[in-house]
């Protein structure tokens, strides 16, 4: 799914929340989204200095990267920046690119095939025979593209003798995961909301 529809399911799975704060005291503050308590689609926002939690019903993820955090992540529109906030994630004893990213199938069967054709594309003169091997080769690459394991295996194990994939591993074959995105957009939205609420209730 893409981060622009991503956006808009947040939007759908949103639109009737209703801020609830249950500790607001200097760096010290605890929210909670929801529609009408319930726990569809629910999330807290926790914060101590040098570090924001979110958690709930989307799952949970740990930042951490000044004191306070609401002024890091804090914009002026319903805009993320996933790559960047992914560097303050904290997780375990060090950086884990599983929590936040995962395989995709699509964009291995994408570089596979801009591979193939930038090679064709600079040797016009392939033989009949090369080319029926090489596409009957590369069917079996892109049968294995739904496992990272027996892809990047196939990759490997390819009898590369054109060069077709010097350059492979240089390809970013992983996409952030839905859950990620939706709490980063979740985070956006809270430090937003909870802004207009102090304006308010001044």
């Amino acid at each position: 799914m893409e981060i622009k529809e991503i956006l808009e399911r947040f939007k759908k799975d949103t639109k009737d929340h209703s801020i609830k704060i249950l500790h607001n005291e200097d760096l010290y503050r605890h929210l909670r989204f929801s529609k009408d308590g319930s726990s569809a689609y629910y999330f807290d926002i926790v914060t101590w200095p040098g570090y924001l939690c979110i958690s709930g019903d989307m799952g949970c993820f740990t930042f951490s990267r000044v004191t306070d955090m609401f002024r890091f992540f804090r914009n002026s529109e319903l805009s993320i920046n996933p790559d960047y906030w992914s560097e303050k994630l904290q997780a375990g004893a060090g950086h884990c690119k599983e929590i936040y990213k995962r395989w995709s199938s699509d964009k291995f069967k994408d570089a596979v095939s801009k591979a193939v054709n930038n090679w064709l594309d600079d040797n016009e003169n392939v033989s009949d025979d090369d080319l029926e091997e090489m596409q009957e080769s590369i069917g079996q690459i892109i049968s294995c593209s739904y496992d990272k394991y027996d892809a990047i295996s196939a990759i490997r194990d390819y009898d590369d003798k054109h060069d077709i994939f010097i350059d492979f591993y240089e390809n970013d074959l992983m996409e952030y995961q839905f859950h990620y995105i939706w709490c980063c957009y979740a985070i956006a939205f809270s430090i937003s909301k909870f802004d207009e609420y102090i304006a308010e209730n001044k």
